[in-house]
């Protein structure tokens, strides 16, 4: 159920955001697909690389149904196993997968475009230095503010009060 709601919060996101910062490209999905990494099985977490990339695929205007999805799937199987190496609680832990994950999704991306013929893409090392480099550490910083802290704040004492139940006194 949590996943759920976190799914919900990361759509809102992707419809919302780019009203207000509509200049930066971010992977909104990927996020949440890393913390999916930690807390689901790793055919669920196939599962909803499929479904986040099918929903980038629906509401992007330059992609052609299914790379995405597909790309996600890929990269979600290939660094699934990387959670092992990684600490859930860490604080960095999630900015770090998500700049990996973005870094490799977009090679695998521009890879696909080359296979199905799209030519518009140049590998040059502008596109590396842009696209590989800098463009994956908007993508951690976007994890960092809008899921690590959020997380790391719901799970203290400050904001507990909001999601907890109240517990009954025994009398």
């Amino acid at each position: 159920m949590y996943l759920i709601y976190l799914f919900i919060y990361t759509f809102i996101l992707s419809l919302v955001l780019p009203i207000f910062w509509n200049s930066a490209s971010i992977f909104f999905y990927v996020p949440f697909l890393v913390i999916c990494f930690y807390r689901t099985k790793f055919t669920h977490a196939l599962w909803w690389a499929l479904i986040c990339g099918f929903f980038v695929d629906l509401f992007s205007v330059h992609t052609r149904l299914g790379n995405t999805s597909l790309v996600y799937c890929l990269t979600t199987f290939i660094l699934y196993r990387l959670k092992f190496r990684f600490f859930e609680d860490g604080f960095s832990t999630f900015p770090v997968l998500t700049y990996v994950f973005v870094s490799l999704s977009t090679l695998m991306l521009g890879l696909l475009y080359r296979i199905i013929d799209i030519h518009w893409l140049v590998f040059s090392w502008d596109w590396i230095q842009n696209d590989l480099i800098i463009l994956p550490l908007k993508d951690s910083l976007f994890a960092l503010f809008f899921y690590t802290i959020p997380l790391f704040l719901i799970n203290q004492r400050y904001f507990s009060f909001i999601f907890h139940k109240r517990r009954r006194r025994s009398r």
